[in-house]
Formats: structure tokens, sequence, C-alpha cells
């Protein structure tokens, strides 16, 4: 399948690709952020450990599968601009480009305001290119969400170090616990006096374990 070539005077406005790149990014990444930072805390790890976040990663990369059927939204300004609008102008009996009115049954001839000609673009398909544009925009959601949800879980981590140092604890076992930001709230954070700060794995979560106990 080739790529659409439209004629010069049909053009995407600059504000439309960067309004559409920038949203489009941001949900993609906004998947990819909850991804990683449900992932990582399974890991039991706490503070930053390269083969955790590299797993994650993975993992996070492995998940991008469930919205990869959303690849068309990577051709949307040009589904629009050179598909969609042009053909509804010509249907009102306007210039595709500039939407001036046209004499009826002119559609073919050369517009008086623009001096565009009627031809259309080629209808939009599915192509090679429309793939890749989305594998562009996919790749940079995976590294920015998951830079995003790292960070702040440090942040998380760090946070909980210095309020467990600023815990009393004296009775023997005792412990200074708390969950996790969202949306990995379902992990715990434990400081003992003994072991320092740890993190909850998936099987030692307290909700999973309530629910495996509820479950059986």
């Amino acid at each position: 399948m080739s790529e659409i070539q439209p004629p010069r005077e049909y053009v995407i406005p600059t504000w439309v690709s960067w309004v559409h790149g920038t949203l489009l990014l941001a949900g993609l990444g906004f998947y990819c952020f909850l991804v990683y930072a449900l992932i990582r805390p399974l890991f039991g790890t706490v503070h930053f450990d390269i083969t955790t976040a590299v797993k994650a990663l993975m993992a996070t990369c492995v998940l991008s599968v469930f919205i990869i059927w959303f690849f068309p939204l990577a051709d949307l300004p040009l589904v629009i601009y050179l598909d969609r609008l042009p053909r509804a102008r010509v249907r009102k009996g306007k210039c595709p480009v500039c939407n001036y009115p046209k004499p009826s049954g002119d559609s073919e001839t050369a517009c008086t305001e623009c001096g565009a000609s009627g031809t259309l673009p080629p209808v939009w398909s599915f192509t090679r290119k429309t793939i890749t544009r989305f594998g562009r925009f996919l790749a940079m959601a995976i590294l920015l969400g998951s830079a995003v949800a790292e960070t702040l879980l440090l942040l998380d981590e760090t946070r909980f170090t210095a309020e467990a140092e600023t815990q009393t604890l004296t009775q023997p076992g005792s412990a200074y616990t708390r969950p996790r930001i969202w949306p990995a709230s379902y992990a715990m954070m434990t400081y003992t006096p003994e072991n320092g700060v740890e993190g909850s794995t998936f099987l030692k979560s307290e909700r999973i374990r309530k629910w495996m106990r509820n479950d059986s």
C-alpha cells in the first residue's frame, strides 16, 4: 500500500500537527506511566535499581501491545484535512481547499478565490507509514511514561525514608508502614530499625493475601 500523495495546495496547519502530536503522546505516555508504575513495585526493590528498572521497562514494552490497535490515530490530521474535510466542502458546493463557494456544477474547475484546482486528494487508507508514525509516538511514550513513573516512585521512596527516620520505634518488631503513591498504592513500604526500608512484592502485598484468603 502506497502513501497518500495529495495535491500541493492541501496543507495540514502546523498548529494542528503540534496539538495532535502533543495529545497523542500524552495519551500514550499516560498509559505507559500507569503500566510502569504498577509493575515496578512488584519486584519489591526500594530506591533506584537498574535491573528492576530494565525489567519494568521491558514489561511496559510488552504490554504496549494492547494499544497498538489505536495506530490510525497517528494519521488523524491527515484523515481530517486531506480526506474528510475536502470532500465535505465539495458536497456543499465549495472549494475543497479554502471553503469558498463555487458555481453550481463547477466543482472541477479552479477556485476563483485561492486558485486551487478541484482535484481531491486520494481517500485515506492504511499504509506502512501509519504504523511507522504510531511506532515513533509509542517509543517516545514508553520512554517518557516510564521516566515519569520511575521519578515519582523514587521521590515517594525518598519521602518515606525521611518519614521513617523521624519515627520512634522502641518496641521489638515494631515497624512503620504505608502504601506507595497512586497508582501503586496496592504495594506497601515498610521500615524497621533492623532492616531499614523494604518494599513488598506482589505475593507479600496485604491486599493480595486478603484476596487469596477470601478466594480460597
